[in-house]
């Protein structure tokens, strides 16, 4: 307790030294204008040492914001325009009019109405980006899109996390991965996302049904993880970014070099590499056996880029091993019923460190190759056809070691390789009487093999798709609507339980429609949105039958699972109060025929690989409703207080009762600190317990609610031609004891203790 006094005293001291210092809230402000026609233009702005991204608005207006002291070099660019090289001062500039000068081959009117604008359901977007994205990433990818309102995460331990928005995920989330749809083995709610967030620059969440844009799948809505373009400016650069923390004792590190030579302006090239390694981890009284991971993860991308063409490639290769906590396994039914009764894991599965990963584990690899081409065409648009292949291999290795006198014992008792290939060919026609649109083709080719024992059945899959997105503006008011439809064909291979070989055929003719508005006003902005979507059951819900080794359970699937049909609609306000206030708030419903859930079904089952919890896949009508809730204040120029909230109703129509592992309200308080020396931010979370659910349907009641203390301090320095950004960071602060309701292991064990990260990232 004395540790902890002081380590709060010193971050107290260092927040109240902080907020005397003049505070690095300067701005760089201004509008991007055409030359010729002065007519406003959307454009980025990328400022050198330190690396920083902006855009300018549909107005020509920018602001970027926590500018210090110095003088900077920036580059403004967009399609159609000459790059030019601005140079400013901090804190003696004046909001600047930067004008473009049109490439010299335009058409005059396209210059000015060329610039497509996003659709319409990236008015619900949520971005995370440049230092905010460095300072609040994790682990995983799920770490990171916590800081979003109505997002929380699927847990199996402590290494293994996938995204949940407004309380649906794995399949009913489609990921976007630099442009490509991630499809890896993602059925399972252990699956985790094989993508290295430390590549990501952006990270960006549409909540809500966009089946339109980017098919069926995603219901719950997308996530888009992006990497920086491929830079523009003629030098070599790089980053190195280091992370350490205290529970697990490991970390990670992370380089990425861009190049673009000055002979060869078009030719531009990045690679980046990323070593990670963590022992076992602890809860605040315990170690817990085998939960360490490993993982090395590369990429690499050039691309012959210029204005109007060009061509790109990019590739990734993710590798990782991850320890599956012991105390998952257990033996037999007395003992799994005695353990979900226990405080804690008995004594043979808990206080050893190591960095060893042993049995049960998990090992995973996912490739992917893109190509990218766009052609534009001055009376026409622009076309893309964008490539992609993608391997999904994954390993599982069982608590106990082949049987048999010929077996390897270092064999996986299961394994899964998924290879997808996918071809999307859109078309951009020009903003043209405010209206603008995208037109589209997609195709994918998938094929999973298995080997091992019984879990899923071999499967082919065959998918098209066509659809079209059309967006008006006029003054204040926006509107999109969109249609589309998918084919998609699944072919399954497998055995009956007499061995005779049995080959269903499952074929989904889904169509898709959107519309969305937009309207702001001053202080008022009202975004409105309904969409359909339906989703194709998984492999998974139809036929797994047996342990589902991640996360500890038995499953039965359902071979007579029909689509999901959804309707999704959602109001999105944000008031400005004043300079200083602001409230946003989101009530959204989500109405879904034919909902697959997992349900428990006792008894337990005992199997030669240990006995299990039992869940199965079901069917019903459901309704989501919640209601996502911000609200920011400026009480100081320097001290700035926020506060969140996400609330979830998920109830089935068809049985007029609540479904089981849905998330339980939650609510944020923070405090943040800007100043000049250093910024520091303190949060309190409060988890409520999910009282919504029926009693004794599940194996264990649901866990009671507890409240976390995060704290963090980051500060930027300059040198010479280095940026470097350290993060310090307190994550359960209290080293409080609690069990999370949507964690798969808050059958066996608590989840983590204190958690002392830092975080060092240095541009050159």
């Amino acid at each position: 307790m004395q540790k902890i006094n002081s380590t709060i005293g010193l971050l107290f001291w260092l927040c109240i030294n902080a907020y005397s210092q003049v505070e690095c809230s300067f701005s760089f402000k201004g509008q991007i204008i055409d030359s010729l026609t002065k007519a406003p233009i959307e454009a980025s702005i990328t400022i050198e040492n330190p690396k920083i991204i902006g855009t300018s608005n549909t107005n020509g207006n920018f602001k970027i914001q926590n500018m210090c002291i110095g003088k900077y070099h920036a580059y403004v660019q967009t399609l159609g325009y000459k790059t030019q090289k601005v140079i400013f001062e901090i804190p003696n500039v004046q909001p600047i009019i930067i004008e473009l000068q049109p490439l010299a081959n335009n058409i005059h009117e396209f210059v000015f109405e060329e610039h497509k604008r996003e659709e319409m359901e990236a008015l619900n977007k949520q971005t995370i980006n440049g230092n905010n994205l460095f300072i609040s990433q994790g682990n995983n990818l799920g770490d990171a899109l916590k800081k979003i309102t109505g997002v929380s995460s699927l847990n199996t331990g402590s290494n293994i996390s996938k995204p949940v928005i407004h309380g649906l995920h794995s399949n009913r989330v489609l990921i976007l991965n630099n442009g490509i749809r991630h499809e890896g083995q993602n059925w399972g709610s252990e699956h985790a996302p094989e993508i290295d967030p430390n590549l990501a620059k952006n990270i960006s969440i549409i909540k809500g049904a966009n089946a339109v844009r980017y098919g069926s799948d995603a219901i719950a809505g997308v996530i888009i993880i992006e990497p920086n373009k491929l830079i523009d400016i003629h030098k070599l650069s790089a980053e190195i970014n280091f992370s350490i923390q205290s529970n697990g004792r490991g970390g990670s590190t992370t380089s990425i070099i861009e190049y673009c030579h000055p002979k060869f302006q078009e030719l531009k090239l990045r690679v980046q590499g990323t070593l990670q390694e963590l022992g076992n981890v602890h809860t605040p009284t315990y170690l817990m056996n085998n939960t360490g991971v490993k993982a090395y993860n590369y990429s690499g991308a050039t691309g012959w880029l210029k204005e109007k063409k060009g061509l790109e490639y990019f590739t990734s290769k993710y590798h990782s091993e991850i320890g599956i906590f012991k105390g998952a396994h257990i033996g037999n039914l007395s003992d799994l019923d005695s353990t979900f009764l226990l405080p804690q894991p008995r004594k043979e599965y808990i206080n050893e460190f190591t960095y060893r990963i042993d049995r049960p584990m998990q090992m995973i690899e996912h490739s992917l190759h893109k190509i990218r081409l766009y052609d534009e065409w001055s009376n026409i648009g622009k076309f893309n056809m964008v490539m992609s292949f993608q391997s999904n291999y994954r390993q599982e290795f069982d608590a106990h070691k082949p049987r048999g006198l010929t077996s390897n014992p270092n064999k996986p008792e299961l394994s899964f390789r998924l290879n997808t290939q996918t071809i999307d060919f859109t078309w951009e026609h020009l903003v043209k009487n405010g209206f603008s649109g995208t037109m589209g083709i997609v195709a994918l080719s998938q094929d999973n093999s298995y080997q091992g024992r019984n879990l899923i059945p071999n499967y082919i899959t065959r998918s098209a798709g066509v659809f079209a997105i059309e967006h008006y503006k006029k003054n204040k008011l926006e509107i999109e609507f969109g249609a589309r439809y998918d084919y998609r064909e699944m072919h399954v291979i497998k055995r009956n339980k007499n061995n005779s070989l049995y080959q269903p055929t499952y074929i989904y003719k889904i169509p898709s429609i959107t519309l969305g508005v937009f309207y702001k006003q001053k202080k008022h902005i009202l975004k409105s949105y309904i969409g359909t979507a339906f989703r194709a059951p998984s492999i998974n819900e139809l036929f797994i039958n047996g342990v589902h080794h991640g996360n500890g359970t038995y499953e039965i699937g359902n071979e007579n699972l029909k689509a999901e049909k959804a309707i999704n609609s959602s109001i999105n306000y944000n008031f400005t109060v004043t300079d200083k206030f602001t409230l946003q708030t989101e009530v959204y419903s989500n109405y879904i025929i034919d909902f697959i859930y997992l349900q428990a079904k006792k008894p337990s089952v005992l199997t030669v690989l240990g006995a299990f919890p039992t869940f199965e896949y079901q069917q019903c009508n459901a309704r989501l409703t919640g209601n996502d809730f911000q609200m920011n204040y400026s009480l100081t120029k320097y001290l700035h207080l926020e506060a969140k909230s996400s609330i979830l109703y998920a109830w089935n129509l068809s049985e007029k009762r609540w479904i089981e592992l849905m998330p339980a309200n939650k609510f944020e308080f923070g405090s943040i600190l800007k100043s000049n020396i250093m910024n520091a931010e303190i949060s309190y979370v409060y988890q409520a317990k999910q009282n919504r659910v029926t009693p004794a349907i599940d194996y264990a009641a649901p866990p009671p609610s507890y409240s976390l203390i995060n704290m963090q301090v980051n500060k930027e320095f300059n040198s010479n031609k280095r940026k470097i950004l350290l993060v310090v960071g307190v994550n359960n602060l209290l080293n409080k004891s609690y069990r999370e309701y949507l964690n798969s292991y808050r059958y066996y064990a608590n989840d983590l203790g204190r958690n002392i990260n830092i975080k060092l990232k240095m541009n050159f």
